[in-house]
């Protein structure tokens, strides 16, 4: 069987008369330097292309191909091709019959040509051109199996822009290696592809010299990994025309380092969020996040290229109707509220890295914990002679304690699963209102490894979270029960308007007041008419610091709550706190 394009491709203006009519074709094929990331990389195309043999006076200059990227393959040679690539090129012209080079007709005419293994000459003689590309042969394809083709469109100003592209599109689909399954016995010494046995006479590494002479053999249930694309490596490796600078083979191999796995399709992109977390306090928002966007490489260029931090925020939200706190908001609500870098030329050039309590965001965890340093210093010698295992907790540690710890001992001996920690405090926040914060990462462009110019930029709806800040707590030593009020007051539709949401199906009202400056422990909120009649009963837990209790003004048996005086009572369940009394009022 055999997979392949049959391509009408006509070039000129729609505008002018019978423009198909001076067109060429041609097949171009061999290794393209190409760039990637800060180096320049040989890859290799194979693309059938068409253009205007006069250009149109200017009018039509570009070039298009359909370019073979990559499909089956077998590196026994048994069930498909042992490498990618066309292996029959076929061009028309005219209203010939097929015998006389004309188009084919019927299916025996196409195959016969798409199992050719030749390939026409390039053609120049202005014309109306239609070409065949194919790739073969594939021994079967078996009911519910699929085969696949992964081929693009490239176009470009001229045959070199054509290159340019198709170049650019083949490392794009080429992508990288990664360790998928954790096994760095896999993906070694250049070899990717696993074998299965039974297989008897099997080469491993076809350009190794000591190898290709010692064929061996594999039960079945075994598995051989095998260098099948050792050919294209070493033509990349041996190619003098474009320059490595200081790379070595390994760079051109495939499975290497235990990456077993190809991703496909990768283009350069912004580095990924940080892990982010929201702590509301009393008109503050605290945010804090890792640096999981450092330590991770571009995924097409694998170039360590972070340059810095932005935080976005976004006010005045309202719930358009279909949305929620986990779709987000608008875009157009999202505003830049802070943005630092890595001090190395590249605006602005304003460190994030200075420790917090000096003015920077570098945050400092477990301060108040006795004998950090000491407990650091353990953790640490841990890690260094088990670095694969988890380290035991002290006692008298919690849990998160411990975590945070070996985290920081990792990041200080640069092993994998370290992380630092960073802090911002936006203090231009009012309490009940609705807030989205995003932390987003950038990078930078490496001219000869020396960063000269910001790079990709992410976008804050990549990674946001909701936050509402929040009275904080009385504590039983302080408490004082006038503190214990509600805002607005009075709640007319004017005051709660600035934090007033479209009604969903969790909040059928999407308007609020809000208990403030409760007791720090549970508590039981009763609300009353003047006269006595139960309106709601609400419970609140300010055990952890929030002192902030919404109601929606939905009364127990489902009403809105009407105009009029409205008295409230806390009764806390911790004895140390004594109950406190308000009213309010509501006018609708």
């Amino acid at each position: 069987m055999y997979i392949g394009f049959f391509a009408d491709g006509d070039a000129g203006p729609r505008t002018r008369e019978q423009y198909w009519l001076d067109d060429g074709v041609g097949l171009f094929e061999d290794i393209v330097c190409a760039q990637k990331g800060d180096r320049i990389v040989p890859i290799r195309v194979s693309i059938a292309y068409f253009y205007d043999v006069d250009g149109d006076e200017g009018q039509t200059m570009g070039y298009m191909g359909i370019l073979f990227l990559g499909h089956d393959t077998d590196p026994l040679g048994e069930t498909a091709p042992k490498k990618v690539g066309i292996t029959s090129y076929q061009n028309f012209s005219g209203d010939q019959p097929y015998e006389n080079g004309g188009d084919p007709d019927n299916d025996f005419q196409r195959y016969e040509l798409m199992s050719k293994t030749t390939r026409d000459r390039n053609q120049e003689v202005p014309r109306d051109y239609r070409m065949l590309m194919a790739t073969g042969p594939f021994r079967e394809l078996e009911p519910d199996s699929t085969l696949v083709l992964q081929v693009a469109f490239a176009v470009g100003l001229g045959l070199e822009g054509l290159k340019v592209s198709a170049a650019s599109a083949a490392l794009t689909y080429q992508g990288n290696w990664f360790d998928i399954d954790g096994n760095p016995l896999t993906g070694t010494n250049g070899r990717e592809t696993p074998v299965p046995g039974p297989v008897n006479g099997l080469v491993v590494d076809s350009c190794d010299a000591v190898l290709a002479n010692q064929p061996i053999s594999a039960a079945r249930g075994e598995i051989v990994w095998v260098n099948a694309d050792c050919r294209l490596e070493r033509e990349l490796w041996d190619d003098q025309y474009c320059s490595k600078g200081d790379a070595v083979f390994s760079d051109y191999q495939t499975g290497v380092g235990g990456k077993e796995h190809q991703v496909h399709w990768l283009v350069g992109s912004a580095p990924p969020p940080p892990v982010m977390r929201l702590i509301p306090g009393d008109h503050k928002v605290t945010l804090l996040w890792d640096n999981f966007s450092e330590v991770t490489p571009d995924v097409s260029t694998l170039e360590y290229d972070f340059e810095g931090y932005r935080i976005w925020r976004a006010d005045g939200w309202e719930r358009p109707l279909g949305t929620s706190v986990l779709t987000g908001p608008n875009r157009e609500l999202w505003q830049l509220i802070e943005e630092r870098d890595l001090v190395n030329g590249v605006s602005p050039d304003k460190s994030f890295k200075t420790p917090f309590s000096q003015g920077g965001w570098k945050y400092e965890p477990l301060l108040n914990l006795p004998n950090k340093d000491a407990y650091i210093a353990y953790f640490e010698q841990n890690v260094y002679n088990y670095p694969m295992d988890k380290v035991p907790c002290p006692p008298g540690l919690a849990p998160l304690e411990c975590d945070t710890l070996e985290a920081l001992a990792r990041y200080g001996l640069g092993f994998q699963g370290g992380l630092q920690y960073y802090k911002f405090v936006d203090t231009s926040v009012h309490n009940g209102m609705h807030y989205f914060y995003s932390v987003t990462a950038y990078d930078h462009v490496l001219t000869n490894g020396v960063p000269t110019k910001v790079g990709y930029f992410g976008d804050p709806s990549s990674n946001f979270q909701y936050v509402s800040p929040l009275s904080g707590a009385q504590d039983a030593e302080t408490f004082q029960e006038k503190e214990v009020y509600v805002v607005p007051n009075p709640a007319t539709a004017q005051t709660m308007q600035p934090w007033q949401l479209e009604p969903n199906q969790d909040d059928p009202t999407g308007i609020k007041v809000e208990f403030r400056n409760l007791p720090r422990c549970r508590s039981t909120v009763r609300i009353y008419t003047v006269a006595g009649d139960l309106v709601e009963t609400l419970f609140h837990d300010g055990s952890a610091g929030n002192g902030t209790l919404a109601w929606d003004l939905v009364s127990r048996n489902g009403q809105d709550a009407t105009s009029g005086v409205y008295l409230f009572s806390v009764e806390p369940e911790d004895g140390k706190f004594s109950r406190a009394i308000g009213k309010f009022v509501v006018i609708r």
